[in-house]
């Protein structure tokens, strides 16, 4: 889907993703910064932020299944294929689907990740915005939420701990998400807005919040510009050019 600078409120992750713009992690898999994904931490992050944010959306997404299987066993993937393909929905085990519940009653239970989640705002904001790509290359985020004063992304973990979480941070490039975040809005408001990562435990049910430090912002939008010139370069007339020159030697 063609993308035009501006602000998309209420925009569920499918349309998002037909945006044609780059997200912070197309540069991350662009650059090979990104770990091979696991699948299933994948759906039950997706799953957690419907719950929490789109509600509705989550109850005609992901349904149950009625017991649960080992995905390690031809059988196990077998019995969830033909559960989503019988429902039309994604599937969730049972052990999926209680431990979702039980993160998002820590977060709900958590009084300042409670503060958040009441708060007036913006959720599922999808903002596209020129961050100085080049060729025309135009950059997107997909905001958790936007408050009056503040930027909020809600992280589904394996980590038990805001200790342990420290490693994550940097190696799935949380400091470089949070400046793109905070830039895409800033291009559109003028407004640099503090951005809190709202974390939520998989493992522990534990809940914890940490904010992006000025420094942090710093070395991430560092990286995000460097390589967002270097991505956008490769691009329309940018590849042109590289081709052709590669045919003329």
């Amino acid at each position: 889907m063609k993308a035009t600078i501006g602000v998309y409120p209420d925009l569920e992750d499918e349309l998002y993703r037909e945006l044609d713009a780059v997200s912070h992690s197309d540069l991350r898999k662009w650059a090979g910064h990104e770990p091979p994904p696991d699948l299933r931490a994948l759906v039950i992050g997706s799953a957690f932020h419907a719950a929490v944010l789109l509600p509705e959306y989550a109850a005609r997404t992901y349904a149950t299944m009625e017991e649960d299987v080992d995905l390690r066993t031809t059988e196990g993937m077998n019995a969830l294929k033909d559960f989503q393909e019988r429902t039309g929905k994604t599937a969730l085990r049972p052990k999926e689907r209680a431990t979702i519940r039980g993160m998002v009653t820590s977060l709900r239970d958590h009084p300042e990740a409670s503060k958040f989640l009441k708060a007036p705002g913006e959720i599922e904001l999808a903002v596209v915005s020129d961050l100085g790509g080049l060729n025309g290359v135009l950059s997107k985020g997909l905001i958790d939420k936007k408050c009056r004063k503040c930027l909020v992304d809600l992280k589904s973990t394996g980590c038990g701990s805001e200790e342990e979480f420290k490693d994550s941070f940097y190696k799935f490039g949380y400091y470089a998400q949070g400046a793109y975040y905070v830039d895409l809005v800033a291009a559109h408001t003028g407004e640099y807005l503090p951005l809190f990562f709202v974390c939520a435990s998989k493992s522990t049910l534990r809940t914890w919040v940490t904010r992006l430090t000025p420094e942090q912002y710093a070395c991430g939008r560092l990286w995000c510009m460097d390589i967002l010139r270097l991505y956008s370069w490769t691009q329309g007339p940018a590849l042109a050019l590289k081709e052709s020159l590669n045919v003329a030697k």
